[in-house]
């Protein structure tokens, strides 16, 4: 269950108003969430009813997050793992550039795709981004747009949305937490990092009052200019199966 005083970062605000406007289109499907961490997405979309599945690879994912049993079910599994599932809606957000064999990631999200069904991805951009934060968290990698579009149509997808988000707050919030994460310990693991880093977060009561939706949603605006330019520092991605 997500903690009283969690704070949503910047990125998190702005990906996040970006996914609800894409969830009210495509309506209520049965869904997977891949990579669920400290389930604050998979709870609302408990809350608002939907129906479907979160995994995740940490060990008490089951007693993290707090949704209905009865229409969501929570597992302890690698996406790699599923078999003999199919789903309408495929979620991962912030999660294939944790994965070293990302493309055979793609190849199983579309296997378990019903014909006609989506996968919806939020990743980060641009390798020459790659920093402290993303070697504290266990990244592989950043990606390209051209290199992850085409990496998608050889998968069988057709690209709906390729959003470049966050346009300017994320720039600025990744150059602060770049340099934060330098006084981060250095001690911790790729693997612990990829399993820690869905769950790290920042408890700071007051930030709920200075970074909202609210007082966030003139970068809500702003950023909707600049969706389908390079400029942001993380992508959001919604494809259709076609193959």
């Amino acid at each position: 269950m997500v903690k009283t005083n969690w704070m949503a970062g910047p990125n998190y605000l702005c990906r996040h108003y970006l996914i609800d406007k894409i969830l009210k289109k495509l309506g209520k499907k049965k869904f997977l969430e891949v990579g669920i961490g400290f389930g604050a997405f998979i709870e609302k979309l408990s809350k608002r009813g939907y129906s479907g599945k979160g995994i995740d690879i940490l060990d008490n994912v089951e007693d993290i997050v707090n949704v209905d049993r009865s229409r969501v079910k929570i597992e302890k599994k690698d996406v790699l793992d599923l078999k003999d599932e199919k789903y309408d809606l495929i979620m991962a957000f912030e999660v294939l550039e944790h994965i070293k064999e990302d493309k055979k990631t793609l190849e199983k999200m579309n296997e378990l795709l019903n014909y006609g069904g989506h996968i919806l991805l939020s990743i980060p951009a641009h390798r020459r981004l790659f920093g402290n934060r993303d070697r504290y968290n266990g990244h592989y990698r950043r990606y390209e747009k051209k290199e992850l579009i085409k990496t998608l149509r050889g998968k069988g997808f057709e690209i709906i949305h390729f959003w470049s988000y966050g346009v300017f707050i994320s720039n600025l919030a990744n150059h602060f937490a770049n340099f934060c994460y330098k006084f981060r310990s250095k001690e911790r693991s790729q693997e612990e990092g990829i399993k820690q880093s869905g769950i790290d977060t920042i408890n700071f009561k007051l930030g709920r009052f200075l970074i909202n939706n609210i007082t966030m949603y003139p970068f809500f605006v702003i950023q909707s200019f600049f969706l389908n330019t390079d400029l942001g520092t993380c992508y959001l991605v919604l494809a259709k199966k076609i193959k």
